[in-house]
């Protein structure tokens, strides 16, 4: 069988033809787009660290949007899905290389988290398998176990069940791919670790390929409860002399982000997953009615009469709205005349309360416009230095 003679493919074997044409650098968009425009929250992002693993997943985004934020940088929107239904939501960045270098896959998440609150993260790429026995170049690794120098964990729940069937309807996007026994390890075990931890590898017997950001995205994750998986393919192994060839490893990088795409494609699966931080600052809508109930029989208890808190009852069937009259304004103070300069203060008092008698028949004559002020720029009015600083914004002239 063709497949059999080619099943165990390795890095010095002639590289398959994908089915699928990447993009080139030149070929993403030039301009961004206003952060406004950008619809948040995402349902997924993508995480990435080489121009190979980010143009693999950029070739799979639909309607493709570019963006800039202060705090987090570009960010490449689009969505996964089929073409009749619904489709999610994806984000797609870059980080460095390692995951607790400036700018690695650990600071990144975490700013990305709280600007995007996506339900989770998936770190796709190429790496490094470690056993030849467990799986050839090409194949595609899950992260159904992730261990790092400080710790071995299992996926959560909710991604360890979706893994499972990870593969479930996954054709190799491969000319021929029939003739190419490519695997997805949905069982894969990573060794996650920086260059100075590289004296780990083979420690762990059990894990069957290595690579260096899951461990960052994991303590992010871990951090603000949200979900992360690492989906990669391998470019070469490491107990190998030869090195990765450029073809090889676009293969191993298309060939995960083609595993992302494919889940993706169905939105049903991550409906129910809550995206991060969703409904802190919200309250259930029972909430709210119940609140909304009481603050209105609260109102009313203290606007409508209360019979005990009054003596008389002559105005037992008082309410708030008949306490308040209208008002009838008029002018200032009577003008004291004064024929004898030596005015007792009691004959000061005496006046003190007495009004004009003239009513204010106009609201300008409260609030002076602009042709009173002109005649008299000392007359001051009510609200005149509020007025003045709403409309001209300069405190100097109010």
């Amino acid at each position: 069988m063709p497949g059999e003679n080619r099943s165990a493919l390795n890095s010095n074997a002639s590289p398959p033809e994908l089915s699928v044409t990447l993009p080139l650098m030149r070929d993403l968009p030039e301009t961004s787009s206003a952060w406004i425009n950008v619809e948040l929250p995402v349902d997924i992002l993508l995480l990435t660290v080489e121009d190979c693993e980010f143009l693999s997943c950029f070739a799979f985004l639909k309607e493709p949007l570019k963006s800039y934020h202060n705090s987090i940088g570009y960010v490449y929107f689009g969505r996964m899905g089929d073409d009749q239904g619904k489709k999610m939501k994806i984000a797609l960045m870059r980080c460095s290389k390692g995951p607790d270098v400036p700018g690695g896959s650990l600071s990144v998440s975490k700013d990305a988290i709280l600007l995007l609150r996506p339900k989770a993260i998936i770190s796709v790429g190429a790496c490094s398998g470690l056993y030849s026995t467990e799986g050839n170049v090409g194949d595609v690794v899950v992260s159904a176990k992730l261990i790092t120098a400080a710790h071995k964990t299992p996926p959560s729940r909710d991604i360890g069940n979706l893994i499972k069937h990870v593969a479930d309807g996954w054709k190799a996007p491969l000319q021929n791919a029939d003739e190419y026994n490519a695997k997805v390890h949905c069982d894969g075990v990573f060794l996650s670790i920086s260059e100075a931890n590289k004296d780990m590898i083979g420690q762990h017997p059990e894990a069957i390929a290595v690579e260096m950001e899951g461990g960052g995205v994991f303590a992010a994750v871990h951090d603000f409860k949200t979900e992360s998986v690492v989906v990669k393919g391998i470019k070469d192994f490491v107990n190998k002399r030869q090195s990765s060839s450029e073809k090889w490893k676009q293969i191993a990088c298309v060939m995960a982000a083609f595993v992302v795409a494919n889940n993706l494609s169905d939105p049903v699966i991550l409906q129910d997953w809550p995206h991060f931080n969703e409904g802190a600052n919200e309250l259930p809508a029972q909430a709210v009615s119940a609140y909304t109930a009481s603050l209105k029989t609260s109102i009313k208890d203290q606007t409508e009469f209360q019979p005990k808190l009054l003596a008389s009852r002559t105005i037992s069937n008082l309410q708030m709205d008949q306490i308040f009259t209208n008002l009838h304004i008029q002018h200032g103070r009577k003008t004291l005349i004064r024929n004898d300069q030596r005015y007792l203060r009691s004959k000061n008092l005496e006046y003190y309360g007495k009004v004009s008698g003239t009513a204010v028949e106009h609201c300008d004559e409260i609030f002076p416009g602009m042709k009173d002020d002109q005649k008299d720029p000392n007359s001051i009015g009510i609200g005149k230095s509020l007025f003045c600083l709403l409309n001209t914004g300069d405190s100097k002239e109010s």
